[in-house]
Formats: structure tokens, sequence, C-alpha cells
């Protein structure tokens, strides 16, 4: 019977280590004797961590930053040879600021006390709020204790945390049980009080989606938006690693997104957090398990954060868990890194596929989309809304990508399912840097949606259309004005069309065919350039049309009075200044109905609200010029649904096709 041989350690983590080896030759079992900081002597100097016939072992429970020694045995149940030695170091902690194990004197299904709360660096201990979480321990937790939130408004404070400088690392082990029953999110951990805020962590009750804010120093709040949610019952360890304005989550140490916020969080101070709820406020309570919470005052790199999910190796081994393929797209069905745990099933479907990682005891399902053959890249965006929304067009402005056509012509972008393709139109772009576009979304629910952005196809031409994007569109492309949308073919030229004013006393003007699609909860822009704003001698004016009333914005006008005005009109007139438009310089002005009032604004900004006077009817559009030389060039126009809360975007990382 042979010694045990090529003793290795693949990965180590602050407490644990795991170790492969190659039994012996002729026997049995192998077994491993443990002791710290010196080799064992013999089978009994030491602890026995193992006996059995496998060829790995995941070492836990184990000090950060400490030598650990082993000594293995092989054996055939009644002989044992020499051993097969060598140490190990654990990894040092760096920057762990605190830690909340919840491994306290309550025993299991009490409810939790300042004991069961404490930081293991006594530092930042906690104490349950007068609704405390319940303890549970054994195999409902990751390991040893945890505690149930139980959806009650239950939670712990920790009176007064600091971290330094603008870096926070937090991770915890989560287990959803369901939604919240006190707000649209639940809450991991946030530092905040009634005057100040710095961040909150949460897991979205709409998708299960791990997401986050942070404020900056001007109390300006950023918020970002995991594209992968958590499925129900089952303990994932979920990671932010906040550096300035860079958001990073991972998910079972698998990154979910990595963004750039349009702001920093604020440098660490004294402040009040909270686990479990927000604010102390018996609200946005997480509904389920919370177990192991750490922070950090670095910013951890994605090994690290995945050498911390080691301590639930147990656990995983019991129940599965998805490999790296899962969530990700493939143009056939995948083979590889299907499961990192468990035993997998076989791949059924045609796109997307599913898949099962089988435990011990238990099972998880896994996932993969079929992405557009011939992209080569693709990125998931997470849209949030307020409220229902259908045929919505919904814009962003797009970063180029240098795995993208330099003139953004290969963008394409899909439903959920990450097939269906949706219809978008490019409003503006400057060649390898950014691109603003508007997407038609078919329904958004209230809450987080997602679709898919497409890209990294060198051979494809563009395939925008704002006709199919928005509910009246007009880019002026051929030579006259289309008699199909338009009152007649006025001249066009280079995609603009020119009114000019030929008469002293007649106007110059197109209205469109349809004068009932401009309604309530719809906006109109126009791209204009008028050249002779806020003068009395000519008019230029874009106007609503049709009924007794109108909404108007004169922007030259033989009136005086109503030039550089915004004006309801219907027996008389309300009027509010235009501003943020210089003459002869080209600006987007547009013109929303409202439910009892009209918003106008310059360049999507500048905004004035005229109630008075007012006419809700549904109406179409007029734009013309009065007077010999008055002119007014449009390079577009376009009508689009309203919300007064717009959509929010929170990007995704980006994914390779396989």
């Amino acid at each position: 019977m042979a010694t045990p041989t090529n003793l290795s350690f693949p990965t180590v983590a602050y407490s644990s280590i795991i170790l492969n080896w190659t039994p012996g030759t002729g026997s049995t079992n192998t077994l491993i004797v443990r002791k710290q900081g010196s080799i064992p002597t013999s089978r009994t100097d030491g602890t026995t961590i193992y006996e059995d016939n496998g060829n790995a072992f995941i070492d836990t429970g184990l000090t950060d930053n400490t030598e650990y020694c082993y000594a293995l045995y092989a054996t055939d149940g009644t002989e044992y040879t020499e051993p097969l030695t060598e140490c190990q170091d654990t990894l040092e902690v760096q920057g762990l600021l605190s830690r909340w194990e919840f491994d306290g004197s309550t025993i299991s299904d009490g409810a939790a006390v300042a004991n069961d709360t404490r930081d293991t660096f006594n530092i930042n201990n906690g104490t349950p709020l007068s609704i405390a979480p319940i303890v549970r321990d054994g195999s409902t937790c990751i390991k040893g204790k945890c505690l149930d939130f139980i959806n009650n408004g239950s939670g712990v404070a920790i009176p007064n945390m600091s971290t330094s400088a603008d870096i926070i690392t937090a991770t915890a082990w989560v287990n959803i049980k369901g939604d919240s029953i006190s707000g649209t999110y639940q809450s991991i951990l946030n530092q905040s009080n009634d005057s100040e805020h710095r961040f909150s962590f949460f897991i979205l009750n709409a998708g299960k989606a791990p997401g986050g804010w942070i404020r900056d120093s001007a109390n300006n709040s950023y918020s970002f938006i995991s594209p992968v949610g958590l499925a129900l019952n089952r303990w994932y360890h979920i990671a932010y690693v906040i550096s300035g304005n860079n958001a990073k989550i991972y998910i079972d140490g698998n990154k979910a997104l990595d963004i750039i916020l349009a702001g920093a969080i604020k440098a660490g101070v004294p402040l009040r957090a909270t686990i479990g709820n927000f604010v102390d406020r018996t609200s946005y309570t997480i509904n389920g398990l919370i177990d192991d919470v750490r922070v950090y005052d670095t910013a951890l790199s994605e090994d690290e954060v995945k050498s911390l999910i080691l301590i639930g190796s147990d656990y995983y081994t019991n129940n599965g868990v998805c490999g790296s393929a899962n969530g990700q797209a493939f143009y056939s069905a995948p083979s590889t890194n299907l499961c990192s745990y468990g035993v997998v099933s076989s791949v059924s479907g045609t796109g997307p596929w599913t898949w099962t990682c089988s435990g011990a005891t238990n099972s998880v399902s896994c996932f993969a989309d079929k992405g557009l053959l011939s992209y080569s890249r693709r990125k998931p965006i997470t849209i949030n809304s307020v409220e229902s929304l259908t045929n919505h067009q919904v814009k962003m402005t797009i970063a180029y990508d240098s795995d993208m056509q330099t003139d953004f012509d290969d963008l394409r972008f899909t439903a959920s399912d990450g097939q269906t393709l949706l219809n978008y139109w490019i409003e503006s772009k400057t060649n390898s840097s950014t691109a603003d576009v508007w997407i038609k979304i078919p329904s958004l629910a209230i809450g987080s949606n997602k679709i898919y952005m497409y890209y990294g196809n060198p051979s494809v031409s563009t395939t925008s259309n704002g006709d199919n994007t928005f509910i009246f569109f007009d880019h002026f492309d051929g030579s006259v004005a289309s008699t199909s949308k338009w009152s007649w073919a006025a001249p066009v030229s280079n995609s603009t069309l020119s009114l000019l004013g030929t008469s002293s006393t007649a106007w110059t003007a197109i209205a469109t065919n349809n004068s009932t699609f401009i309604t309530i909860g719809t906006t109109v822009d126009i791209r204009a350039k008028a050249y002779h704003y806020n003068s009395t001698s000519y008019g230029e004016q874009i106007r609503t049309n049709g009924g007794s009333g109108e909404q108007s914005i004169g922007l030259a006008y033989v009136l005086s009075g109503h030039q550089g005005q915004y004006r309801n009109t219907i027996s008389s007139a309300s009027f509010g200044a235009i501003s943020g438009y210089t003459n002869q310089t080209w600006a987007v002005f547009s013109i929303t109905k409202l439910a009892s009032s009209a918003l106008y604004q310059c360049n999507r900004a500048n905004d004035v609200i005229i109630s008075g006077n007012y006419y809700s009817n549904p109406q179409g559009l007029f734009i013309g010029t009065e007077r010999l030389n008055a002119r007014l060039d449009i390079d577009w126009v376009l009508i689009r649904k309203y919300s007064s809360t717009p959509p929010t975007i929170s990007w995704g990382t980006e994914q390779s096709i396989n």
C-alpha cells in the first residue's frame, strides 16, 4: 500500500483551503489530520478532518492569515502508511472592516438579541430593532446560524458605521422567499439616516434582481440594477463593489453588472447602517434569510469575491449551482460550464435552453438564451418603469464599443427572449463616440424590464426606422414632402423641409393629413431652425391644428407680444416665454398634451407649463411662415408616447455569444 501523492492546494481563501491529492495505490481511504502552525507528528497530533475514499476536500471554518499543516495517510481500514505532509497559509483579509456572522447564543427559532448581531471585530456591533429577526441554524443556513427577517418589519441597526474614502465592498448570503410587503425592494444593507444617505443595497421585488443606489457629496442619487434575477428559496452570495462611480454586482462569484454611474459615492463618514431593513423604519424589509454579512473598505477583485463563496460549498454540494453558461447567449446549445456544483442533466429546448444541476439533496434550474446569428456581442439593458406602458418609446445614449461598427450600423435590439427584434431610430450620432437612440418597447411592466442590445457584425447595414418606431415620423428623405403624410408636396432639399415666405399677406404652411393623433399623453418633437426669432416683422410658427384651440410655438410672430412665446389659445391666449433658443440654430422643440395643461420644451429642457386656455382635444400639426422671406427649416418631426416619470436605464455586462 503506497502513501498518497501529488498534494496540491488549487484554491486558497480567507477561511478555507481546497486540497487535491492522488490516493495511495492499494488503499481504500485517505485519512487527513490538520494542525495549526506545524506538521502533525502522528495521526492523533491534530484534528482529523477527513477519512473517505475521495481525492479532494474543502477545509472550511479556518482563520485568515494563518498557517495550516496537513498529514495525509493511506489506509486499508487496518494499517496506515507514512504520511504525505505539507503546509499552506490562508489568505490575509485585506480591508475587512466588519463581519456579522449571526452566531450568537440564541437557540434556533428564538428572537435575535444583541449577542447574535455583534460584529466579529467588536467595532460595529448591531442591535435588533423592536421587531427582531428570528435566529435559524443547521441546514437552513449557510454556516452556523443565520437570521430570518420573515417580512414583518424586522431588522438589525448598526449605530455608527464608517468606511473610508469613496470605496466599499459589501457581501452577504441571501435567500429570498417572496415579495416584501413593505416596499418595492428588499433591503440587504444600507447606510442612511433621516438627513443623510450614502448607499442602499437591495433585491427588487420585480424579477428579484439585486440592485442598489449611492449618493454623491451633493446628495444626488444614482441607481443600478443587475440584469440577472434570483430564484426563490435558495441561497445566493451577493457582492457589491463600489469604487468611486464604478458599481459592480456579483452573484455567486459571477459578475452580473459592471457600470459607470454619473456620480461617485460620497466619502465614508460615521453614519447609521441597517441590515434587512431601510433606516430602522420597518419598511423595505427583506422577505427571507441573511447570513455572513461583510463590509470592506477596499474594492475586492473578482478572484477575491469568488474566494468568499467557498464558505457555502457544503450548501452548493447539497443543492447544486449553475455554471458560468447560465444566463449567457449561444448560437447553438451550450455543452460546457453548465454546472459549478452538482450533476448536470441533459440540455433541452431549441433556444432558450434549460438544464438542471443536481446536488446531493436538491437541484437548481439553469438556462441560456439563443443569440442573434452573426452578432458576436450583446449587452442586457434593464428598463425600470414606475407605471405600465404600452408601445412606449425609450431614449438612451449608447457609448461606442470597439466591437461595433464605427457608424453604429450593426446595432440591433431585442425583447427579453433575445430573439424578437424591436424597432428603433437613431436620432443623432458621432461616429466612434456615441449614438442617441429611440427604442419602441411593446410592453413595460411596473418595475424592471429587460431587453438586449446586439452588435459585433461588420457586414450589416442599419435598420434604423422612425416610421416603425413612432406614432408619426418624417425625416423628409425625398425631394418633396410626402402627400400621404402632409397637406401638400412642399419642396425638400438634403432631408430638410424649408418653408420660405413668398407673400406679404399669405402663409407658406404645411399640415398633417391626420388631425387627431396628437392626444393627451403624447409629445410632438420637431427639430427646427428659425431665421427671425423673436421678431414681429415675420411669422415662423409651429402649432397643433384642428378644432377650436391650439398650442403654439411662436418663434417669430407678426402680432406684438406673441413673438418668442409659447401660447395656449381658445377664446383668448395664455403665454409663456421661450427660453434656451438662439436665432438661426437647430433645436428640438416639444409640445406635450397633459391632462389639463400643455408642456413646452426647447431641447427637451427649459420646461414651460401653461394651463390657461388649454385645448385638450385630439389634433394634428401645422408648421408655417408668414410674410415675405420668413423662413423655418425642419429636419424631422416625430410624435411619441409621454410619461411624467420617464423609464430609467441601467446597463449590464457585455456578453459574448458563443
